[in-house]
């Protein structure tokens, strides 16, 4: 029987497979981790420009209950009583979410409203903003 120089792997192919090996599986895991946090991130985008869109209907809402006198100029939030949304003194919080309405004139018949949301995405500030011009 004839003996072969290849019986087997020598220690120094085992030590570069297993460093081929560990180079593809935390490439692997990186991407993971990245398509999470993107994820996370679309998510909050969606729910910012929710946040916004909600604050315009809100605000139509709120002219249409109240009466177009009542949109006064100022910058206000959004408070949601159990007789239904208010204008509060203060930028309103939900999580990680902040929403503020500015409302100026643009002549005697018309309001430009202003809803914007902001948040915190990784330590860079984000936000989205939505305008609607309301009219008596």
């Amino acid at each position: 029987m004839r003996h072969s120089d290849n019986d087997g792997f020598t220690l120094v192919e085992v030590l570069l497979a297993l460093a081929l090996v560990g180079i593809v599986v935390g490439g692997l895991a990186t991407a993971l981790l990245y398509t999470d946090r993107l994820g996370a991130r679309v998510y909050e985008g969606q729910q910012g420009r929710l946040n916004a869109q909600e604050c315009i209907a809100v605000m139509r809402w709120y002219r249409d209950a109240h009466g177009f006198v009542a949109l006064n100029a100022g910058t206000y939030g959004l408070d949601r009583g159990t007789g239904g949304w208010t204008l509060a003194a203060d930028p309103d919080t939900d999580g990680v979410f902040t929403r503020s309405v500015i409302i100026t004139d643009e002549d005697a018949l018309t309001k430009r409203v202003v809803c914007t949301v902001a948040w915190d995405e990784d330590g860079v500030a984000a936000s989205s903003s939505l305008t609607s011009l309301l009219s008596k």
